[in-house]
């Protein structure tokens, strides 16, 4: 079926406006902070939980992947220059630009140059621009800025439902990053990487695909898009992916068909605005089609949220139905760990314990409580 902005808000209504989204992805970041902290002070918490780099490191940790480092986890505006911050409509936009933006986002850039390594870019290892080597920054940032408010212009709804799950912009190199069009890294969730842009459309069509990844990120980490692990987890391969490309797993393949639905409906707002050579814009609506198809097909892979969003977008759902956490599952957890974290954020309640492995779940709020009445 044809797919509007209309299709995409209702989608995305399900699981409430982005500010509610947002609400209960800092009290997950805030729990795991209080977990594996002794008593660090939370002093301009928000800003220090919008941050990719302290979200990545709480992931790292959540992970085992590293022991947790209290000086890792600072605010956000650490990043940034104070001439790189600006809001738009009601939005704080902000451009990773300070000194210490460099040594902060390494490993995000790192990560970023190791995966294009893996789909054959020969290119160096990407290089983030700050003010420390570009004195004009500043020009750079207003480039930003105007592709920003031209994806606002566009699709006004699209771009505002978007734009607040994007919590830092970094630039690099054009020289060290001519084949990356754009990028983000589920391990560093709110980041959003642009190689140097040419242009503000090139810069508004970044916005709608990475803004689209990180509200997926978003929705990936409070709601249930997808079932429980499997021995054999189906893998998609693109039509259009070069011979020996490694397949997508499930979570790579869903975020995707989400990103080319938003711009399959940038495409239908350009006009008479010319789109780069490398642009997706052109594709979007093609490779959506089949993405959809497929995930239609592997619905069992998808819990029950996830069935929900594809139904909202497609007008259909897979056959079989996701499934979600009994709440009996998570009253015998809570019970199991009786000094488990409960956050209550409006009508969800987040459980995580302090068992190892740590373990993550998200209730309706009215369903969790209407289970303890029952109990008194």
């Amino acid at each position: 079926m044809p797919l509007g902005v209309a299709e995409l808000q209702r989608a995305h209504a399900l699981f409430g406006a982005p500010d509610e989204v947002i609400a209960q992805r800092r009290a997950l970041y805030a729990a795991l902070l209080e977990l594996f902290s002794d008593d660090m002070p939370l002093e301009r918490v928000d800003d220090m939980l919008d941050s990719p780099a302290v979200r990545g490191h709480l992931g790292a940790v959540l992970a085992g992947d590293t022991h947790f480092v209290a000086s890792r986890c600072c605010s956000i505006d650490e990043l940034v220059d104070e001439s790189c911050k600006r809001e738009i409509e009601g939005c704080v936009v902000r451009l990773a630009s300070s000194v210490s933006a460099r040594e902060g986002l390494a490993d995000a850039v790192l990560r970023i140059s190791d995966e294009l390594q893996q789909y054959g870019a020969d290119a160096p290892r990407a290089t983030l621009v700050t003010t420390a080597d570009r004195p004009d920054m500043g020009a750079l940032f207003g480039l930003l800025v105007k592709g920003i408010e031209l994806a606002v212009h566009l699709v006004p709804a699209l771009a505002l439902d978007l734009l607040p799950h994007v919590s830092l912009f970094a630039i690099l190199a054009r020289d060290a990053s001519d084949r990356l069009g754009s990028a983000s890294a589920r391990e560093f969730p709110g980041l959003v990487l642009i190689p140097e842009p040419r242009s503000p459309l090139e810069v508004a069509e970044a916005l709608i695909h990475e803004g689209a990844h990180q509200k997926f990120f978003d929705l990936a980490t409070t709601r249930a898009l997808f079932g429980e692990p499997s021995d054999q987890p189906p893998q998609f391969s693109p039509s259009w992916a070069p011979a020996g490309a490694p397949s997508w797993p499930i979570e790579q393949t869903f975020a995707a068909w989400h990103a080319y639905c938003c711009l399959s409906v940038v495409r239908d707002s350009l006009g008479t605005l010319s789109v780069h050579e490398d642009s997706l814009l052109p594709r979007a609506e093609q490779r959506r089609v089949e993405i959809g198809e497929w995930l239609l097909a592997h619905g069992d892979a998808l819990g029950r949220d996830g069935h929900a969003f594809l139904g909202a977008m497609l007008d259909r759902r897979p056959a079989r139905e996701g499934t979600d956490t009994p709440v009996d599952v998570a009253r015998s957890v809570i019970a199991a760990d009786e000094s488990s974290l409960v956050r209550r954020v409006g009508e969800r309640t987040l459980v995580v314990t302090r068992s190892s492995p740590v373990e993550l779940l998200w209730l309706h709020s009215d369903v969790l409580d209407a289970s303890a009445r029952r109990e008194l």
